[in-house]
């Protein structure tokens, strides 16, 4: 049916493995054209595009997807990992926060956002946030015990504000 969103938005997925990018571009710009309440056509074509490089459209798309469905959860990951790349590192924390209260059980986007907290506390110079960030992380530790994703980014996080034995203990304990 040509008039079924759906329908182009499956075929830009598609398009997308056979390699024709503009194609898939052209039928998500087509789903979205038929239902632009869609955030599913949005972000996929979203992912596409950050995927490209292209990041300015791409998280125009992650937005509008996240305006029309505010929990959903890939949506706000991808577009904080966007804004953590732009080095927009406030915004990203509000994302991986928001994607917190809605999903409270996704154990590697809690993990990223608490890495995020920590990067900005370090930034900004505020011990206060960073005891707090680290605490998250503490407290993931203890609710996810020997979640290797949790372990990893605590490593990479305690490696970065100079904790190197910390960070090699998280390692080890990672690598089991």
């Amino acid at each position: 049916d040509p008039q079924n969103p759906w329908s182009h938005n499956n075929r830009g997925l598609v398009l997308i493995q056979l390699g024709r990018d503009q194609d898939a571009l052209d039928a998500f710009a087509r789903s979205i054209a038929l239902n632009p309440r869609n955030p599913q056509a949005y972000f996929n074509r979203a992912r596409l595009l950050d995927g490209r490089g292209r990041s300015e459209e791409a998280l125009a798309d992650y937005t509008a997807s996240v305006r029309l469905a505010p929990c959903f959860g890939e949506a706000l990951v991808m577009r904080a990992r966007l804004l953590g790349r732009l080095e927009r590192m406030d915004e990203a924390v509000a994302d991986y926060r928001a994607h917190a209260t809605c999903h409270p059980f996704e154990v590697e986007a809690l993990a990223e956002f608490a890495a995020a907290e920590l990067r900005v506390a370090r930034e900004h110079g505020d011990d206060v946030a960073l005891a707090a960030a680290q605490m998250r992380f503490d407290e993931l530790t203890v609710r996810f015990p020997a979640n290797a994703d949790v372990l990893r980014l605590r490593g990479h996080a305690r490696a970065q504000g100079h904790d190197f034995q910390g960070a090699l203990e998280d390692a080890d304990l990672a690598i089991g």
